[in-house]
């Protein structure tokens, strides 16, 4: 269905409201519903991107930082836990 999807990454400046060192990350053909999510670590040095199988690390410190993924996490299908749903809805209410 889909053939890749898109990121961008920005820099924000909270006093001026301006967006700057503009990144782009392509990711080919995910499984549809693979992007989960993602979050920085509490001192903003890592981005993390969560999907269904694997969790990705970024460290915003090095350049061209959306080129050099890490892995930190697979699901090894060990625990499937079939009892707890999260449901995202971009409806209007």
């Amino acid at each position: 269905m889909w053939d890749e999807y898109i990121m961008d990454y920005y820099h924000f400046d909270r006093c001026t409201g301006l967006l700057t060192d503009w990144q782009t990350l392509q990711l080919k053909k995910p499984k549809i519903f693979d992007f989960l999510g993602c979050s920085f670590s509490p001192n903003n040095r890592y981005f993390y991107n969560s999907s269904l199988d694997y969790i990705t690390q970024f460290d915003t410190r090095e350049k061209n930082f959306l080129q050099q993924p890490d892995t930190v996490a697979i699901w090894d299908s060990t625990y499937l836990d079939r009892q707890t749903w999260v449901l995202f809805n971009a409806g209007s209410s």
